[in-house]
């Protein structure tokens, strides 16, 4: 092969300085002698010359993919310049060069280049003749591990706030202390943007930012900003001042012996007399989703009120009205009651009492946006009146803090201004005034709204008088309660002369031990006296002030909830008169296992074994390991490293066209995204607790499917004898399918089974109207193999979004995209991602199984070549292929599960932990993998960066 330079391989072996002009510029040039003719001279520079500086010898004014190889002339050249090296072994090994177009070296020079660059730079020690472990850690807390930290800390029984990206199935089927998951399961999956009990559930904190390529718990991704600042410090002050913070903290007595009462016990009860009409709140607001107008003024729109109430429900604070079962139902004003409860037990009631008649009533000529039922005035033309709310069953300083309703239009030149008013506790009142249009539900119009700080809700006013129909429908009636904070603190009340001087609790060291160890668990390491002195401060000068010591404990918490102790992670950066490389103490090992494992804090037995020492040797490192992984809690290696890992995320987003893909559609606004993939997580979750090969992560005989997934998959005639199992009889005598029945499934043929080819990783990875393979690939190289691809040139035409107009041109997608990488900007990465798409091509947008395109005259072609080696001609050889490479699908699994373990993007210096464990997944399952790289020296060690 040509060089373009011909003066250059005349000099190559002589020290002297090469004046290069390129583009007009003179450029200079030291090579290095080589009469230290090395092996690196002798058998890799001869190697690039003939196979790779034709276009990567930075003669020209841009090499190849920004790739120069020239300053490599010996072997201290190549260790300095590991990443490029690295570049140049994958390059060879993957086959992606030289270009197919090109001569190719023989097998066995490639092997032996790819072999030398393992042996002689990537596997050696780096550092002081050790491998270099990588820096120590710091870097803060993910959103998910801030609520989980804060969970387990205060021992929540529910998450501080809702995770909408997430899939938030019931957990109670991942029981990892058996080995096996049972064959068959019950799993509770609710529709995609339901909400769960939390504690905050209205609040959060803001996303965190993917690595490229990686994890949201990689150090470098994970900025400070302002926002963010003020948004610990806001969400603390909201935990600490919740109006059940005691009753929900279970180990808030751990602190200070204090144990408030259950907030069901606190508060009085009303009578149950025969003006009582009884309700309840639910959690439902406005589900028919027909609401067209939002009010000028409201404090909420209607969809994110929606999302508030679903939230408050769950988390026992609010609801939706639901009206009393019988319809036509009349409510007498002045002296009714209408008592709709609530609470996660029904301990707390809403109270309404109507100043006039109330009417539960379906109109025909009004579309109701929470069928049956609506509430009007009970008399005709009686268009004024109004409800007067209480809460029972609650703290004296809880009241309702967010209110909303909705007015419904009618038919029958139904129309006019209608003024609802919501008064404070305070006398003070806000009224949003609508123009109400003809139309059954052509203007069911939303009204909203927020008590000032300080004030409560206390009265809804009705006034229809402008309207000229006969009612005024109301429906969807609905409340978020809360603890209502006086606008200005109070000052703390004056000790009277006589009353007794209270102890310091500096002076009782039970409270002091107390509030040591919960600032040990919450800092997560050991520490002095000194160190917690300033926070315990805060809770006993509180209390020598005069406030509740339930109150003063708060503040005192939330002080340790900001600290940069509890929002960080952290490893020492430097240790005197150590070594360049330095061993993790008990406590840093103790974080790192229970992050990776758990994404929280260590619990009481990793703490214990920390302080004991355990945690110094591999095997206690190797015996907590087990441990937690037969822990429930470890399903977060699911729903995180997983879930990050094959880009799921992704599938929550999807939108394939409706008309299209109708299949993917459930009813008005479910989908099929949410059981595809808990179909995916349940493989990964079952290959972990069942210790099975990576490989069957790829290529097992099963899956796990419930009845809407094997009719998906149009596997009825397989499994019949599931959709049987899971049939049942409903009270009006219809069948149904219980979709909650999940069976283990042993796959009639393998064109089903593996990540490869479920339903959720196939849809995530195609367009509205097509699939595409060039996604597909791009998703294969960087998800299975670790590499991913380059970005696409600017300016680079598209394939289109509809393979059906290429179709009517006479081309399939296949054909447009061979036509497309003609072109030389595209040729290169085309040429290593398309192999990788074209075996999926028998799967559509939606991961159903196709033989064409939808004519005849089109039928798919998913043959290819597999990094120029294997042929195949459908995925079932593709398949074989890859388990002919199956190392190489391990290698770029464990770069991901030690990043992920980590927290922090890989260099080239990782190698030798890498190929450990490589190693461990050749003859070991997915436990084994983990079990080694916790127990690694990578793991163990950082760098003593002094």
């Amino acid at each position: 092969m040509s060089w373009r330079n011909p003066i250059l391989p005349t000099l190559f072996r002589w020290r002297a300085t090469l004046p290069l002009l390129a583009a007009g510029t003179l450029l200079t040039r030291s090579f290095v002698p080589s009469t230290c003719a090395d092996e690196f001279n002798e058998s890799i520079v001869p190697f690039l010359q003939d196979h790779c500086y034709d276009c990567h010898d930075g003669d020209a004014i841009r090499p190849k993919g920004d790739f120069d190889l020239f300053p490599f002339f010996t072997t201290e050249d190549a260790k300095g310049n590991l990443k490029a090296m690295q570049r140049v072994r994958n390059a060879l090994h993957y086959h992606d060069m030289p270009p197919h177009d090109r001569d190719q070296p023989t097998q066995e020079a490639r092997l032996a280049i790819v072999e030398w660059i393992d042996e002689n730079l990537l596997l050696q020690p780096t550092l002081s003749e050790q491998h270099d472990p990588g820096p120590p850690r710091l870097r803060r807390l993910t959103r998910l591990e801030y609520n989980n930290t804060v969970r387990d800390l205060l021992g929540l029984s529910s998450d501080l706030f809702l995770f909408p990206e997430r899939l938030m199935t019931r957990r109670d089927y991942f029981d990892p202390s058996q080995s096996r998951l049972p064959d068959e399961l019950d799993i509770f999956i609710p529709e995609y943007g339901s909400k769960v009990p939390a504690l905050l559930p209205l609040s959060s904190l803001p996303g965190d930012n993917r690595a490229a390529h990686g994890f949201f718990n990689e150090g470098a991704g994970l900025d400070i900003t302002p926002l963010l600042i003020k948004r610990y410090l806001s969400m603390a002050a909201e935990i600490v001042k919740h109006e059940d913070f005691g009753g929900q903290a279970r180990k808030l007595s751990d602190l200070t012996g204090i144990q408030p009462a259950p907030l069901a016990n606190r508060g009085a009860s009303t009578r149950q007399g025969s003006g009582v009409f009884l309700a309840s709140l639910n959690r439902d607001f406005a589900p028919v989703d027909n609401i067209a107008t939002n009010a000028e003024g409201n404090s909420d729109q209607a969809w994110l009120f929606r999302d508030h109430i679903t939230g408050a429900f769950d988390s026992g604070i609010g609801g939706v009205f639901q009206h009393p079962e019988q319809i036509g139902a009349h409510v007498p004003g002045k002296g009714g009651i209408l008592r709709a409860t609530f609470g996660r037990n029904g301990e707390k009631a809403l109270l309404i009492n109507p100043t006039e008649d109330l009417w539960f009533v379906d109109f025909g000529t009004a579309h109701e946006t929470s069928p049956p039922s609506n509430i009007a005035n009970g008399r005709k033309n009686l268009k004024q009146f109004r409800l007067d709310l209480k809460l029972d069953g609650v703290p004296d300083e809880v009241g309702i803090l967010n209110l909303g309703v909705v007015v419904l239009s009618r038919d029958k030149d139904s129309s006019g201004k209608v003024t609802l008013t919501a008064r404070f506790r305070s006398g003070e009142k806000a009224a949003l005034t609508e123009e109400i249009d003809t139309g059954a539900g052509k203007d069911n119009t939303f009204f909203s709204w927020y008590a000032p700080a300080g004030d409560e809700i206390v009265s809804l006013e009705v006034d229809g008088s402008e309207f000229s129909g006969e009612y005024v429908l109301l429906d969807d009636l609905a409340i978020i309660t809360g603890k209502v904070v006086p606008v200005e603190e109070k000052a703390p009340r004056p000790r009277p002369e006589a009353e007794p001087e209270i102890e310091r609790i500096s002076e009782n060291p039970e409270s002091l031990a107390a509030f040591l160890d919960f600032a040990r668990r919450a800092f997560r390491r050991d520490v002095s006296d000194d160190e917690v002195r300033p926070y315990f401060a805060i809770l006993e000068e509180g209390v020598d002030a005069g406030i509740p010591r339930e109150e003063a404990l708060g503040e005192a918490i939330r002080a340790v909830l900001t600290s940069p102790e509890f929002l960080f992670l952290k490893e020492k950066s430097a240790v005197a008169d150590s070594a360049p490389i330095r061993k993790l103490d008990d406590y840093e090992i103790a974080n790192r296992l229970s992050y990776f494992l758990w994404a929280s804090m260590p619990d009481d037995e990793l703490f214990t074994a920390a302080e004991n020492g355990e945690l110094s040797t591999a095997d206690g490192i190797q015996k907590q390991a087990l441990r937690m992984l037969a822990n429930p809690r470890s399903k977060e290696l699911s729903d995180s490293f997983a879930y990050q890992w094959l880009r799921l995320n992704v599938l929550l987003g999807s939108q394939p066209n409706k008309r299209r893909f109708s299949d993917f559609y459930i009813g008005q606004k479910g989908t099929m995204a949410a059981p595809l993939m808990q179909e995916t997580l349940l493989l990964f979750e079952t290959c972990l607790i069942e210790n099975r090969p990576l490989f069957d992560l790829i290529d097992p005989d099963f899956t796990w499917l419930n009845p809407a997934l094997i009719q998906y998959y149009d596997l009825e005639d397989s499994f019949s004898h599931h959709l049987e199992a899971a049939e049942s009889v409903d009270k009006n005598g219809r069948k149904r399918l219980d979709q909650n029945r999940w069976f283990r499934c042993k796959l009639p043929d393998r064109t089903r089974g593996g990540i490869l080819t479920m339903g959720s990783t196939l849809t995530l990875t195609s367009l509205p109207l097509r699939t595409s393979p060039v996604y597909r690939g791009s998703w294969v190289a960087e998800v299975i193999f670790h590499r991913p691809p380059p970005p696409p040139p600017a300016m680079v035409d598209e394939l289109g979004s509809d393979d059906r107009e290429m179709q009517e041109a006479g081309l399939t997608l296949r054909d447009k995209i061979v036509l497309h990488r003609e072109k030389a900007d595209c040729a290169g990465c085309h040429t290593r991602i398309d192999p990788l798409g074209f075996p999926l091509e028998n799967y559509d947008a939606i991961g159903l199984w196709r033989d064409d395109y939808g004519k005849d005259e089109f039928p798919v072609d998913a043959g290819g070549k597999l990094m120029n080696q294997y042929d195949y001609t459908n995925i079932i050889e593709f398949k074989d292929a890859l388990k002919e490479r199956k190392t190489d699908f391990h290698d770029g699994f464990v770069r991901y599960l030690l990043t992920y373990a980590l927290g922090r993007h890989l260099e080239p210096y990782d190698e030798s932990a890498i190929r450990h464990l490589v190693d461990a997944a050749e003859t070991g399952g997915l436990k084994d993998v983990i079990v080694a790289l916790v127990t690694s020296d990578t793991f163990r060690h950082v760098r003593n960066e002094k």
